[in-house]
């Protein structure tokens, strides 16, 4: 693994509009990137529209960059009084409908929602998460796994293979940090001439990793958890 150190990443937390402590800061100061506020409450209305809107990210993030989905919603900050609050982890997997254990949502301090824009694949969705324990969480995703690819079929637009498959996922690596992938293989349409045997492409459909222990990413594809940890190495 290489031996360097992440920097710290600015997510929004709290109240996204105000910034007391320098704790919801967006960061723009680490990696070239857009966002956008989506209200939602709990209901099936709200639950399209914020998959719609992590989808339509891909389109948003534009050359090289990344644009951010911000959950919001208004609480009583007074008797008279509303303010906007970001969704916590928990109601944010309860909205996508997530069979994800708990004890992920639990450890996750930040996180930011959105898609990057890679030069190989195109625009990719990912989650990007700060979290406080290593061990609980890793435990969590292996737990997920198994329903991974189904819970987050509408949302990562991954093929549709992955769903019925008994396709698993396997140890990778990315820039030396361990990751763990959902690779399905496809018959090519094309037979090699001299050995009549038909050759088989791979594709990525899942991928994440913890490359800090204080850190996730869960990602679509190795070039775009390439191409995310590149940014937060600069």
């Amino acid at each position: 693994m290489p031996n360097i150190s992440l920097p710290s990443f600015s997510f929004f937390k709290g109240d996204p509009d105000t910034s007391e402590d320098g704790s919801n800061v967006t960061y723009e100061t680490l990696i070239d990137t857009s966002s956008e506020k989506i209200f939602v409450t709990n209901n099936s209305t709200s639950r399209r529209e914020f998959g719609e809107a992590i989808l339509g990210s891909i389109d948003k993030a534009g050359s090289g960059g990344i644009h951010a989905i911000i959950p919001v919603k208004e609480v009583l900050a007074s008797e008279e009084e509303t303010k906007q609050v970001m969704l916590t982890p928990r109601e944010v997997f309860s909205l996508l409908d997530l069979s994800v254990d708990s004890a992920l949502a639990r450890n996750i301090e930040g996180y930011t929602i959105g898609a990057i824009d890679t030069q190989s694949s195109g625009g990719e969705v990912f989650l990007l998460a700060d979290i406080r324990s290593y061990d609980e969480s890793f435990g969590a995703l292996l737990d997920w796994e198994e329903d991974m690819a189904s819970d987050l079929y509408n949302i990562f637009h991954q093929h549709r293979a992955a769903i019925s498959s008994n396709n698993s996922f396997e140890d990778s690596t990315v820039r030396g940090y361990d990751a763990r992938e959902l690779v399905i293989a496809e018959d090519s349409t094309e037979a090699d001439s001299e050995t009549n045997n038909e050759e088989v492409e791979r594709e990525s459909i899942l991928i994440y990793s913890l490359p800090e222990e204080n850190k996730l990413i869960l990602t679509r594809t190795s070039e775009a958890l390439r191409d995310i940890i590149l940014r937060l190495e600069e």
